[in-house]
C-alpha cells in the first residue's frame, strides 16, 4: 500500500473544526429548500459559512434550514422520521460514525450513478477509499488521513507515548490522566480503537469479533487506568482543556482547528503512534429513505457546489500547501498568508512528514464497526476503572 500524498493529507483540515457539547440550534428559520442535519464535528463548526453558501450563489442553489445534532439523534429523531415517512430532513451531513449508524438501521436511500460519478471524479485517494465501502447510499463530500494523533500538555507531559506498550505504561502510573470518549459517540474514539488492530499484530483488523484478541485484551487493561469515557469528541476536548486530562485521542483537523482557533491551549501537540497506517476522517452525504426522488435533483446541485474547490477550501480547508491539487484551481488570493500561518503554527515539520509517509486504511464496514461498538459497550464501557 502507497505512503499518502501530502495533497490527500491536506484534504480535510479545517481551521475551526471544534465543537463543544452538541446541542440542537436551528441556524436559518426561514423557509428552506433543502433541510439538512449536521452531524459531523467539522461540518457543525462550518454551520454558519453553509448557511450563507446559497446566498452567495443566487438562483443557481436552493436555500438551506441547517439543524445541528450530535450522533445520537440519527438513532433517535432521524430514525424517528423515516420510520414514519417524514421529510423532515432531507440532507444529513455527518461524518463515517453517523453514516454507520443510518447504515444499519437501513435510514439511507440509494443515489443515482449519476452523483457517485461526480462524487468519485472530485475524490482524493483517501476519498476514494471511504467511497468505496460506502456504496451508492452515501457520498463523500470530504476525505483526509485524520489519525488519530495522540495529544497533549507538552508541560505536563514532556515525552508522550508512542507505542501501545507506552500508553499503557503511562496510564498504570498516571492514572485517569488518559482518557478517550466512547467509540460508539466519537470518531476519536473510533479511530484510537480501530488503530490498536494494526499497532498489535491482530490477526485479522477488519474483523472486530474474531480477530482482535490482542486489541480487546489491550483495551480491558488500559480501562483499568481510565477514569471515565467522554460522551463525544467535543466533551473529551474541552476536558483537556481544562485540565482534567493530559493525553488523549484526536483527528488531525480537531487538533489544528482547536490550537488555531482557541477552543485548545496554544501549546497543545499532537504526535502519531510511531507504526501502524493512518485512519481516515471524512464528510459524508447520505439521504433519508422517505426523501422522493424528484428532490434529488436539487440535492445533486448542492453536492455538486459542496465539491468545488474554493468552496471545500472555505469550508473543510483544503487546498492550504501549495502542493494540494484544490490550490491549483483556487483563484488568486483564496489562500492567504494568515492561512498558512494557522498551518505551520501548530503542523509541526515531524507531524507533517509523519502524515506523508504512512499509508491510510479503509475504515471498517458499517456492520463491523456496528459489532465493534456493541463489543466495546459490553466488555470495555461498562467496566472502566475496574481495579486489577
Amino acid at each position: 500500500m502507497s505512503a499518502t500524498p501530502r495533497r490527500a493529507v491536506l484534504a480535510g483540515i479545517l481551521p475551526g473544526a471544534w465543537l463543544g457539547r452538541g446541542r440542537a440550534q436551528t441556524l436559518h428559520s426561514a423557509e428552506a429548500n433543502l433541510r439538512v442535519m449536521a452531524v459531523a464535528e467539522s461540518v457543525q463548526q462550518s454551520a454558519a459559512v453553509l448557511h450563507d453558501l446559497p446566498l452567495e450563489a443566487g438562483a443557481a442553489l436552493p436555500g438551506l434550514s441547517i439543524r445541528v445534532a450530535d450522533l445520537s439523534s440519527i438513532t433517535s429523531e432521524l430514525q424517528r422520521e423515516v420510520a414514519d415517512g417524514l421529510t423532515d430532513t432531507e440532507i444529513v451531513l455527518t461524518n463515517f460514525a453517523g453514516y454507520a449508524l443510518g447504515a444499519m438501521r437501513d435510514l439511507w436511500q440509494p443515489l443515482p450513478d449519476s452523483m457517485i460519478q461526480v462524487a468519485l471524479a472530485a475524490a482524493t485517494p483517501v476519498g476514494l477509499q471511504v467511497q468505496a465501502v460506502l456504496g451508492n447510499s452515501g457520498l463523500v463530500i470530504m476525505a483526509a488521513p485524520g489519525g488519530p494523533l495522540l495529544i497533549h500538555h507538552p508541560t505536563r507531559l514532556v515525552t508522550p507515548p508512542r507505542t501501545p506498550a507506552a500508553l499503557l505504561d503511562y496510564a498504570r502510573q498516571n492514572p485517569q490522566r488518559f482518557q478517550y470518549p466512547r467509540p460508539g459517540q466519537s470518531r476519536f474514539g473510533q479511530l484510537f480503537v480501530n488503530a490498536l488492530p494494526h499497532l498489535l499484530g491482530d490477526p485479522d483488523p477488519l474483523d472486530p469479533l474474531a480477530g482482535w484478541p490482542r486489541s480487546w485484551e489491550y483495551l480491558a487493561e488500559l480501562g483499568r487506568h481510565v477514569g471515565y469515557y467522554p460522551s463525544s469528541g467535543g466533551a473529551a476536548l474541552e476536558e483537556f482543556a481544562e485540565g482534567g486530562s493530559d493525553l488523549m485521542p484526536c483527528v488531525l483537523n480537531s487538533y489544528i482547528g482547536g490550537v488555531t482557533m482557541g477552543s485548545l491551549p496554544a501549546d497543545t501537540r499532537g504526535v502519531l503512534m510511531e507504526a501502524g497506517p493512518l485512519l481516515p476522517n471524512s464528510i459524508i452525504l447520505a439521504v433519508p429513505r422517505p426523501v422522493p426522488q424528484e428532490r434529488l435533483s436539487a440535492i445533486a446541485a448542492y453536492m455538486n457546489f459542496m465539491l468545488a474547490p474554493t468552496i471545500q477550501m472555505r469550508v473543510f480547508g483544503r487546498g492550504l500547501v501549495p502542493s494540494h491539487a484544490a490550490r491549483e484551481a483556487l483563484p488568486p488570493g483564496a489562500v492567504t498568508p494568515a492561512d498558512l500561518q494557522r498551518w505551520t503554527q501548530v503542523m509541526t515539520p515531524e507531524l507533517a512528514e509523519t502524515m506523508t509517509s504512512r499509508h491510510t486504511v479503509a475504515p471498517l464496514a458499517p456492520r463491523a464497526l456496528a459489532a465493534m461498538v456493541r463489543r466495546w459497550d459490553e466488555s470495555i464501557g461498562a467496566r472502566f476503572g475496574e481495579a486489577p
